[in-house]
């Protein structure tokens, strides 16, 4: 894999993916901690003109990690037809998370997009 380096250690965390699948994920989607409760995440990302009707009800979904723990995988609320949305990080004891992995899930649970992952900046 390529998040390793050639003695097995993790070399980048952005490399890894928890999920993979057929679902689309948005090429621009950016995720940044909230300005005023760093325990909060913002995202956002464009309209895509070609997902459309069920697409839209997909849910984000989220999983915070720091030194090689990682929370639950956990429910945003956020569905893909709001194009943006605040959402609370999972808890993670006892470090707090430096990044996460987003992707979205269909209503009925089947079926996934690829994971992506974001490193937060510190504040």
């Amino acid at each position: 894999m390529p998040a390793f380096d050639p003695d097995g250690a993790l070399e980048d965390v952005r490399k890894i993916q928890l999920s993979t699948g057929k679902l689309p994920f948005p090429p621009d989607l950016l995720a940044v901690r909230s300005a005023s409760d760093t325990a909060s995440i913002e995202v956002n990302w464009t309209e895509e003109p070609h997902i459309l009707g069920q697409r839209l009800s997909d849910e984000l979904m989220v999983v915070s990690a720091a030194d090689s723990h990682y929370s639950e995988i956990t429910q945003t609320g956020i569905k893909r037809g709001d194009l943006q949305g605040t959402f609370v990080l999972p808890l993670l004891r006892p470090f707090p998370g430096t990044h996460i992995y987003l992707m979205f899930t269909s209503k009925d649970g089947r079926d996934y997009s690829p994971s992506a992952c974001f490193v937060l900046d510190e504040k």
